[in-house]
């Protein structure tokens, strides 16, 4: 998918930004980070643990997107920030990789030693989006549901409550071995 739109990902966001960089030299900046994403190890999402007294949290967001945003002065205030366009979401590879990554949140989320820990999901809940969800209504939820803040790149959250109190002291046991380890959640996508 990614290695056919690269040259339309370039033109568009060429366009975009006025030309400010080329469609040729994005193009080439493009099949440098496909292939970063595709055959080398780097992590293309960030997914951030946050365990709370009665609920796990998982926050994450993408790590290279295609698009080229913009930052431009608003007011001669210091005060006053810049005018941010992020341009998020502009291509279709961004929405394919938070679908990616909300996926395997979910996964994760079923496998030792995190599946005796957890119960139901709270947010999105399997109501909002059910285990066979489509991507289509993956999309819908990512798109409503994103937090685009001043000057991050979109955060998604998903909150599991835990079976029990000991739930929370055992994550951060396991936690702090993961830390010591310094072991990282990777997710390749093909």
């Amino acid at each position: 998918m990614i290695s056919q739109n690269l040259s339309s990902y370039a033109a568009s966001v060429a366009a975009a930004n006025g030309n400010a960089i080329s469609q040729t030299a994005l193009l080439n900046l493009f099949q440098v980070q496909r292939n970063l994403i595709f055959n080398s190890m780097i992590p293309i999402a960030e997914v951030l643990v946050k365990p709370r007294s009665t609920q796990i949290n998982f926050e994450y967001w993408g790590l290279l997107p295609f698009a080229r945003g913009s930052v431009h002065i608003s007011s001669n205030q210091s005060t006053v920030p810049p005018t941010i366009n992020h341009n998020y979401f502009m291509l279709d590879w961004h929405l394919f990789e938070q679908i990616g990554t909300a996926k395997f949140i979910r996964r994760f989320i079923n496998t030792n030693p995190f599946k005796g820990l957890v119960g139901a999901e709270v947010k999105p809940g399997f109501e909002t989006i059910p285990p066979n969800a489509t991507d289509d209504a993956w999309r819908a939820w990512i798109v409503d549901s994103c937090e685009i803040t001043h000057l991050s790149l979109p955060i998604l959250h998903f909150s599991f409550s835990f079976l029990s109190q000991r739930s929370l002291s055992e994550l951060k046991t396991w936690r702090v071995i993961l830390l010591s380890r310094n072991c990282r959640v990777r997710m390749r996508m093909r």
